[in-house]
Order: C-alpha cells, then sequence, then structure tokens
C-alpha cells in the first residue's frame, strides 16, 4: 500500500509541475500576458486582469511552491485514504474471520481435539489418558509449578495437580444428570455428542501455583495468569473447535437448579406442588408425571442467582421437599414471575433467601413454566382443567 500511495503522489506531483508551467509560459508567446489575462477572467468571475509577464526566477519559485502545495494537499489526502482503507480491510478482515489464524497445536484423544496455541505448548504439561475411569480425555497443568513441587515435595504429593489448569472429561447422559442433582463446583457441562454423551470441563476452584521461593512466585504469576486467562477460554471454544461431532450445552447449578434437577432426573425423590387453586384438595403429588420435559428449560435456559430485592406480594407456587425441609416459591404477579423463594425450616424457624432468574427470551418466565408443570400435575391427580 506505500508503494502505491507514493507512486501516485509522484504521478500528482509531476501533473502540477505540467499545470504551472503551462500557465506560466503560455502558449510560447513570450509574455504570456493574453493567456494570463483570460485565466484571470475565468478565475475573477468576469473581470480582466492584464499584467506583466513575470521574471523567471519568480516564474520558477511559483512553479516550485505550486508544486510542493499540491504534493502535500494530495499526499495528506492520500493518506488520510490509506488510513480508511487499512481500517476498513481490519475491520472486514475481522468481521470474515479472514484474519492471520493462531497457530495452534492439536491434542488428540478419543477422536476429539484440544487446540493449544503454540507460543503456550513448552509451558504446559498436558496428558491424555487412556480408558481413564473418570472419563478424562484432556488434563492440563503448568510445567512450572509441576516442577517446583516436584522439588518441594517429591513423592508426598500429587506434582502434577499442584499446577492444574483444567481437564475435559466425558461422562453418560444419566451421569451428567446424577451430577446435575447435587453440587458441581469445579466442574461446567461444555458439550454433548450424538450418542448423548456429554463433556465436562474441569477446572481448580483453588489456587494450583508453585514457586520454590517468593521471588519466583511474584515473577512467575504473570505468566500464570497469562496460562489462566487461556484455559478459561477452553470452556467455550470445546464444542466449537469439535463442532464436527459435539455441540454446545449450558446448564445451570444454583440451589433452586440442583432441586429441580432432582425432579426432574430422580425418580424417587420425595416432592409435592401447591398452590391456592388446589388448596382444598392439598397438594399435589407426581403422579408419575415426567417433571423433566417441564423444568429442563429452568436448568438450560435461566441463570439464577442471588437477588437482593424484596420478595414479590401475592400468590405463588409452592415446590416443596418435605423430608430436606426446605421448598421454593414461584410468584404469580407479573412483577414477580421471575423471582424464587427458598425457605428452610430448622429449629430455630424459616430461613429465606430470594433469586431471580433472567432468561434470553424476555418472554420466558420461571411462574410460566413452573404454571404449565401444575397444570399437569393437577390432571394426572384427577382435577378437571
Amino acid at each position: 500500500m506505500k508503494r502505491k500511495t507514493l507512486d501516485v503522489i509522484k504521478a500528482g506531483a509531476l501533473s502540477a509541475v505540467m499545470i504551472v508551467s503551462l500557465a506560466a509560459c503560455g502558449n510560447g508567446t513570450g509574455t504570456g500576458t493574453g493567456n494570463d489575462a483570460a485565466a484571470n477572467e475565468d478565475a475573477a468571475g468576469g473581470t480582466t486582469v492584464t499584467q506583466e509577464a513575470p521574471a523567471q526566477d519568480a516564474v520558477e519559485a511559483a512553479i516550485t511552491d505550486t508544486v510542493l502545495s499540491a504534493a502535500t494537499e494530495q499526499a495528506a489526502a492520500l493518506a488520510t485514504e490509506a488510513a480508511a482503507e487499512s481500517a476498513t480491510e481490519s475491520a472486514a478482515e475481522a468481521a470474515t474471520g479472514t484474519a492471520e489464524p493462531q497457530n495452534n497445536v492439536v491434542f488428540e484423544n478419543g477422536g476429539l481435539q484440544l487446540l493449544v496455541p503454540e507460543e503456550y505448548v513448552e509451558e504446559l504439561l498436558i496428558e491424555t489418558p487412556q480408558d481413564d475411569a473418570e472419563g478424562i480425555l484432556f488434563k492440563v497443568a503448568e510445567k512450572a509449578s509441576v516442577d517446583a513441587a516436584k522439588e518441594l515435595h517429591g513423592d508426598e504429593a500429587d506434582t502434577f495437580d499442584m499446577g492444574w489448569l483444567f481437564s475435559i472429561g466425558k461422562v453418560t447422559e444419566d451421569e451428567m444428570h446424577k451430577k446435575l442433582c447435587e453440587d458441581m463446583s469445579g466442574m461446567e457441562a461444555v458439550a454433548k455428542d450424538v450418542d448423548g454423551n456429554f463433556y465436562l470441563y474441569y477446572h481448580p476452584t483453588d489456587v494450583r501455583f508453585e514457586r520454590v521461593t517468593s521471588e519466583e512466585f511474584d515473577e512467575g504469576m504473570e505468566r500464570r495468569n497469562v496460562l489462566n486467562d487461556w484455559a478459561n477460554t477452553v470452556f467455550e471454544s470445546f464444542a466449537k473447535d469439535n463442532a464436527d461431532i459435539l455441540s454446545p450445552v449450558r446448564y445451570g447449578n444454583s440451589d433452586v437448579q440442583i432441586y429441580l434437577a432432582r425432579i426432574a432426573y430422580m425418580p424417587d425423590v420425595n416432592y409435592t406442588v401447591s398452590t391456592l387453586e388446589y388448596a382444598q384438595n392439598g397438594a399435589l403429588s407426581p403422579a408419575g408425571v415426567d417433571a423433566a420435559p417441564y423444568v429442563e428449560s429452568l436448568l438450560t435456559d435461566a441463570d439464577i442467582d442471588y437477588s437482593d430485592d424484596e420478595a414479590p406480594d401475592g400468590e405463588y407456587i409452592v415446590l416443596n421437599f418435605p423430608d430436606e425441609n426446605v421448598r421454593f416459591d414461584f410468584f404469580y404477579l407479573e412483577e414477580g414471575q421471575n423471582y424464587i423463594r427458598r425457605v428452610y425450616t430448622d429449629e430455630e424457624g424459616e430461613n429465606s433467601t430470594l433469586y431471580k432468574a433472567t432468561f434470553k427470551d424476555e418472554t420466558v418466565t420461571a411462574n410460566g413454566i413452573m404454571d404449565k408443570f401444575v397444570k399437569a400435575l393437577a390432571e394426572a391427580n384427577g382435577f378437571a382443567q
């Protein structure tokens, strides 16, 4: 692009020389008075100004000044145009993904790939276990921490674990459902294959960074953070990097979602559902209704987080777990339809926590989902709709 711009500027400067030369010298009459007068008449809107021909030095100076001015203006314009063109090309590359790709080293296991940036490979220890009892396919640690752990602890500790960044493993659908019914701290479901297997991203919930001295610890922290940042991107990229085999999934694991998973995937869990509409007949029992089709969207499509808001007023659906002294209230009123109150009862009384569900589709509400479930239970319990 620079070579092209300079060539255009030179051409423009040459044109300016020719134009000024012709204007200064006329058509070769010697004085140039007639031609200058015509040119000035055009410039002044019809007023004819007659002047003597300038001296040769003055003509040359005028030519030089005009050439430089024209070249400078044209160079500035072309520089601006080149910058705009470069910015447009960069934006187009970013939008179409045609920017220079990052160089990756591919590690394979179980028919799947883990892509690791080439610049990080020498800083990592990457294992690809075969027939691992827990289904682990890839396990990645920071080499410097492992080396430091070996020096400090020898065989007394799992030195690989001291530098562990993340692992990726495969579980069956039944195993996935069991995990969703409990606290899944340190693991996230990231993908599913056509055979119904799920893929989990396992990560530390504490610091796994080791160095022999405090100076080495301080010096290594910045680079360790870089590796951690990359490790966190694998959570999103693994399914994309294996898109021919995997499709991405997500599951929430808040306290609310753990109990919803239990009514969906634990057939023997003891729960009831109550509303004022059916209060005269007592609580609704599961009555053989498969809860999964009704509540799974609360597991997969909703972010359910703690809320500092005031609990809504009005009626609510009660999902009760009598064996565990805990219930969840799903509010009916429009402004409260995404609020869920957890109430735990012990010897000291009731303790409540408020949650709020957020959906990408704003037309979906937590109460709306549960209300459909209530209607299915009511029908199964013999109540006419």
